[in-house]
């Protein structure tokens, strides 16, 4: 996967988070105070409380500033027994308050990651609520492991390569090594993720995987009266029906006659008609989106019906270049841009 997209400096993208953080004079100081103070993330000995939502989180300075240079900015104006704002009552126990604008939970998981960050990484599996946080927190206050590591564990399960893809297909999604923790929703959630982080490759495979299965289970695992994004419904209706076809077209050409000459070619005719009467007949013909799946097991055992090995050879190569062309088309079969 691409490098994740280029953001602003650190002093012009915090300049913004700075005004906002120094504006906690302008709520009320008593509700501020009357938040819930987080049960891990409020540390005895903290210099600096950061405000989120009704989220208070009693940390260090120097800790933020070691592992966030955009945390570093923010806070910098801020110290110890000075209140955060003009107001007198902006501070917690003589800590200013920092207030942020994001959610509160994904401010917990960030933090999380950079007080217990071992403890987190060396977890075989992690949720997808840390993962995306990971991501997007680490993005936007450049805490750069954090964001590399949600990164690797999303490519590793929506993987950018059709070896890759291939290979992960063999596993089981529930085992409990998977990097992340498997729910129903969860390819409907990281195209939704992916298309609003702009991560491309990671979009392109997640649809596919919104598409592999019958249309109404994605309707099903998102859950009842849920709102689906209308670019994402957009991209996977029109994408559902170009999978069909190149699944017809490129992943299954090697259905058709053998074109080449070959010491058994009147067996090999009549092998590969029997071939197609046997795809028909368990289903592989009927108007599907899985195009990526790979039938070499379904060729070789056609092998054994009187397809000779040179033929053989031929329907796994056309089969292999017809899904290595459906994965290519991936980006335009859902308008998706191409990475450059």
């Amino acid at each position: 996967m691409s490098a994740p997209r280029k953001r602003k400096r650190t002093s012009e993208s915090s300049s913004a988070k700075k005004e906002l953080a120094g504006s906690a004079d302008a709520q009320s100081a008593s509700l501020i105070k009357g938040g819930e103070r987080h049960t891990n993330l409020w540390y005895d000995d903290g210099n600096i409380v950061l405000s989120t939502g009704n989220m208070l989180f009693r940390v260090h300075r120097s800790i933020l500033s070691r592992h966030s240079p955009v945390l570093a900015d923010i806070t910098s104006a801020y110290s110890p027994g000075r209140a955060a704002s003009s107001s007198e009552d902006a501070d917690i126990d003589g800590c200013p308050i920092v207030h942020l604008m994001e959610d509160s939970e994904d401010i917990t998981h960030m933090l999380h990651g950079i007080y217990d960050y071992r403890h987190y990484a060396d977890r075989k599996q992690l949720p997808f609520a840390v993962v995306s946080a990971w991501y997007r927190m680490g993005d936007e206050y450049e805490v750069t492991y954090l964001r590399d590591a949600a990164l690797a564990r999303l490519a590793a399960c929506y993987p950018t390569t059709l070896a890759a893809y291939d290979k992960m297909q063999l596993d089981d999604p529930d085992r409990p090594d998977r990097p992340i923790a498997w729910s129903p929703s969860q390819d409907y959630d990281v195209a939704l993720f992916a298309q609003n982080q702009a991560l491309h490759p990671l979009l392109r495979t997640a649809l596919y995987e919104c598409c592999a299965g019958p249309p109404g289970n994605l309707v099903i695992a998102v859950g009842p009266g849920a709102s689906l994004d209308a670019g994402i419904l957009q991209r996977l209706f029109v994408g559902r029906g170009e999978l069909a076809r190149q699944r017809a077209q490129q992943a299954l050409s090697f259905l058709e006659e053998p074109r080449q000459t070959c010491r058994k070619s009147s067996a090999c005719r009549a092998a590969t008609k029997q071939m197609v009467y046997t795809a028909y007949r368990v289903g592989m013909l009927g108007d599907s989106a899985r195009a990526l799946d790979c039938q070499d097991d379904f060729i070789g055992a056609a092998a054994t019906e009187g397809i000779c090995e040179q033929c053989r050879a031929l329907l796994q190569s056309k089969h292999r270049e017809g899904r290595e062309r459906v994965w290519e088309n991936l980006y335009a079969t859902f308008g998706i841009p191409e990475e450059l």
